[in-house]
């Protein structure tokens, strides 16, 4: 019958593979897609690969589809690419020829892990399907966060193995009792998946055995540390093996979770402007590591850092010590397990042996008795008496504590944390050490000596830190209680002097390190609340109160102070007369007690207090208090002094002219147009003439103010024709004119002047063009222009001795006769003209000049006109030019 069962399931997970196949296959030209996300393999009934983080790529079934056989039909991951990239991570990317993966469908698989086998199953965050009747299969996507578990029935005939669950994957407490109830899946008479207890399984934490689970699957567990279990189940169910689970629980007090929050808000505080942590600050680097800050950016220039010294100094870790350069026993200390929590092994480090080197250094090899500390918690038990005997030797005094530089709370406190470790072979001075803290301590926390004896964080949080060593919890919390409520601002952030201040938080995170690992270890809970003031503000219908909430847990649990409803608001006046500035009476607010509310307690907005009107002063409460009042007060109108144009006078230029006006008051505030007053003008404003301004008063102000200003006439500057020179066609010619006055202006024809053109304008000759100014201009000009004969061209230029002779085309046309031009020159230098008087000539010969010279030569067309009553010659444009050599 269960055989039968699982084929059924196995029938069921096909066809519902088969329906989900419709999807189109993932387009490889697309950036394949990520899923950061947990697989096992369960494999003989024990985990050959435990839960493991793996980043999955959505194109690993593209990639691998030959060689498993099967493609999936997704662009996202799926279990299918989880598979893929498990085998990857097991075996490598050569897993096809010794580990294959082997699948016949969406759900079939035939080979993995190393296997040839069917008899894998897998579930995705502990389930076979979504819960809605949908089987996971190969081709179901996955997301970050999902786990894929993979497990080898061992009943490999009957398929009855059962998987049992815990849970989940993850489980978080705050307590260190944690109930777990293992379940395991059952049918119904329907066939109906149903969730059963699992009885009688036996637990183990950490893989220790702890008891078996009750009827209801149940069990309790006490664990009484601060951190990550992992818990498995084993046994059988009605016979059945199972598939063991894997549950992570993670126990973390309040307390616990409060100091990290602080420990991490203090590493983002003092690390914000650190660019590089070397050897020179290993230490710190250390203390870093241990409050569990990123130090990735830091990581390679420390380790870089260290190797370099060790290089540069025959194999040893040294500093100046004594004025001579030697092995540092603190360097040692800080440097050795800071490179074990890298992952590296300090014994074999770069060819170093570190542990040996460090236990073979001369005890007096410590520069600072405080570097003790990291000495002695990093070396062996023998080697840490030798170190303790010598700070007790040269540093200790019994009933004064540590002296450096005098004695102090912070030298035997830094003494104490030292050897904490070996506390029970040292009780004598453990004792005497506690004693000593107990005189710098009082009811607000530690002060650092007699002489300074301010209780300040540095002192309390070293206190907090030594108690923390000895794993005295209570007394350690009594420090970290009075740390917190008087130093600290931000989360991890202590003060000096009411200052966020760095080595107060560098302390403060040196303790805080101890205290949280301290908690951790005893799943220490906060047995008393740990004060954050907030305030319940008050108003004017009801009092408000300070209440104290718990830094830790957040439960309010007292009330520190009553605060007083808001009684009554007043001004300092209630009116004014206006003058252009901004009106604020003082304020006074009193509490329903009679007494005087603090200005920080509240901001004064005004409004409408500039104008004649009704001005409003608003009271917005803050701090203790909270809500708005309003007061009104009178602003009363004041009197306009003068006003002013900015010109009175302008050159006509055809715009029109709108002087700005300047008004001021009796007492030289200039006024806003528009606003304390309008402006009219006169109509016009453009041509010549004198115009009225007229300044009426509005808002603050009242009246009227008249003056003038007025227009000159301009002066016109040129008159150009569009163009002088045109070739006779016997058609009259009209030129345009443009003109523009002095300032380059154009002016209008018909508005700013008329054109009177000379009669005729057919013939050839010179023509007048009368302009005549009127409107904003006076006078006139006259301008000319010509119409020349049409030219005429070369028909032949013949070569004679010393001479040519030269034909061209009759032009009778409006012609009195020719012009000839010759020259040796191209450009006609020093050319000579000889005329022909009559137009029915067309040829000339022209004689004694050089021989076997080359000439250029030209002709033109002119006709003779009357100009001014005086015979002028009108030419034409001249003919293209010809060359002749003479003989």
């Amino acid at each position: 019958m269960k055989k039968i069962i699982s084929v059924f399931l196995s029938v069921v997970m096909l066809v519902s593979a088969l329906s989900v196949g419709t999807v189109a296959f993932a387009d490889e030209n697309k950036t394949p897609k990520t899923a950061t996300v947990e697989y096992s393999v369960f494999d003989g009934g024990v985990y050959t690969m435990e839960p493991k983080t793996i980043t999955v790529s959505s194109d690993l079934s593209d990639k691998y589809k030959n060689e498993v056989g099967y493609n999936d039909k997704s662009d996202e991951p799926t279990i299918l690419d989880v598979l893929i990239a498990a085998h990857i991570d097991m075996f490598g990317e050569e897993f096809t020829d010794y580990a294959p993966l082997k699948a016949s469908g969406s759900s079939g698989i035939t080979s993995a892990f190393g296997e040839e086998t069917s008899a894998l199953s897998y579930r995705l965050n502990g389930a076979t399907d979504n819960g809605s009747g949908v089987w996971y299969n190969l081709d179901t996507e996955v997301k970050s966060g999902d786990y894929v578990d993979t497990m080898f029935y061992q009943d490999t005939s009957g398929y009855t193995d059962k998987y049992v669950s815990l849970g989940g994957r993850d489980i978080k407490s705050t307590t260190g009792d944690v109930t777990l109830t293992a379940t395991y899946e059952g049918f119904d008479a329907n066939w109906a998946t149903v969730i059963l207890p699992a009885q009688g399984l036996n637990i183990s934490v950490d893989g220790v055995s702890v008891g078996t689970t009750d009827e209801n699957g149940q069990i309790t567990l006490k664990l009484s540390q601060c951190k990550t279990y992992v818990v498995t189940a084993s046994g059988e169910i009605s016979g059945s093996k199972i598939f063991e689970p894997y549950t992570r629980v993670a126990v973390a007090t309040q307390l616990y979770n409060a100091l990290g929050a602080q420990l991490s808000g203090g590493a983002d505080f003092l690390l914000k402007s650190v660019d590089s942590l070397t050897i020179e600050k290993a230490a710190d680097f250390l203390a870093y590591l241990n409050g569990g800050a990123n130090v990735d950016k830091y990581k390679a220039d420390y380790v870089a850092s260290v190797k370099s010294m060790l290089d540069s100094n025959n194999g040893k870790l040294v500093s100046k010590i004594g004025g001579e350069v030697k092995s540092d026993l603190a360097l040692y200390g800080a440097v050795i397990p800071a490179l074990e929590k890298l992952g590296y092994d300090a014994k074999k480090f770069e060819g170093y042996n570190l542990v040996s080197a460090f236990e073979s250094t001369d005890t007096d090899s410590i520069s600072n008795p405080y570097y003790y500390r990291v000495a002695i918690e990093a070396a062996s038990s023998d080697f840490a008496h030798k170190l303790i005997d010598k700070f007790i030797a040269d540093d200790y005094t019994i009933g004064s504590g540590m002296k450096y530089w005098g004695f102090s709370c912070d030298n035997t406190a830094m003494f104490l944390t030292s050897i904490a470790k070996y506390a029970d072979d040292y009780s004598t001075y453990v004792d005497d050490a506690k004693q000593i803290l107990k005189t710098y301590t009082t009811d607000t926390g530690a002060f650092y000596s007699y002489q300074y004896n301010d209780v300040n964080a540095n002192s309390t949080a070293l206190c907090a830190m030594a108690y923390a060593a000895l794993g005295d919890n209570d007394t350690a919390f009594s420090y970290y209680k009075n740390l917190v409520e008087g130093f600290e601002d931000t989360t991890g952030v202590f003060t000096y002097n009411g200052k966020s201040d760095v080595s107060a938080t560098k302390q403060s995170y040196l303790a805080l390190t101890y205290f949280k690992e301290s908690v951790g270890n005893a799943a220490y809970e906060h047995k008393e609340h740990v004060a954050k003031n907030r305030t319940i503000a008050a108003t004017t219908s009801k009092d408000g109160a300070i209440v104290a909430d718990c830094r830790i847990c957040g439960e309010t649990f007292k009330t520190v102070k009553t605060i007083a409803k808001i009684n009554a608001v007043s001004l300092s006046s209630s009116s004014y007369t206006y003058d252009g500035s901004a009106k604020k009476p003082g304020v006074t607010v009193t509490d329903a007690n009679g007494a005087k509310i603090a200005s920080s307690n509240y901001s004064v907005a005004y409004s409408n207090n500039v104008k004649k009107g009704t001005a409003t002063a608003t009271v917005t409460f803050k701090g203790n208090y909270s809500g708005t009042v309003k007061k009104t007060f009178i602003i009363y109108p004041a009197k306009v002094s003068n006003v002013k144009l900015s010109s009175t006078s302008y050159t006509y230029n055809g715009k029109t002219k709108t002087p700005s006006v300047t008004v001021k008051d009796n007492k030289g505030r200039k006024l806003k147009n528009g606003t304390d007053y309008t402006v009219k003008y006169s109509s016009g404003r453009k041509n010549v003439g004198k115009y009225a301004v007229k300044v009426t008063f509005k808002g603050n102000y009242s009246g009227t103010v008249k003056k003038t200003f007025k227009i000159n006439p301009a002066k016109v500057s040129n008159v150009k024709l569009s163009s002088t020179s045109y070739t006779y066609n016997g058609k009259t010619k009209t030129p345009s004119v443009t003109v523009k006055d002095s300032k380059g202006r154009k002016l209008k024809k018909g508005t700013d002047y008329t054109v009177k053109y000379s009669s005729g304008r057919k013939n050839v000759g010179r023509y007048a063009v009368k302009v005549t100014f009127k409107g904003n201009y006076t006078g006139s000009k006259t301008v000319y222009y010509y119409i020349v004969p049409k030219s005429t061209s070369i028909s032949r230029v013949s070569a004679l001795r010393k001479g040519f002779k030269l034909s061209w085309k009759k032009q009778k046309t409006q012609t009195t006769g020719y012009q000839i031009q010759y020259s040796t020159s191209k450009k006609f230098k020093k050319a000579k003209a000889v005329n022909v008087s009559k137009n029915k000539t067309t040829s000339k010969s022209i004689k004694k000049l050089s021989s076997k010279k080359k000439y250029y030569v030209r002709v033109r067309t002119y006709k003779k006109v009357k100009i001014n009553g005086k015979t002028k010659k009108v030419y034409s444009s001249w003919s293209k030019t010809k060359t002749v050599k003479t003989r």
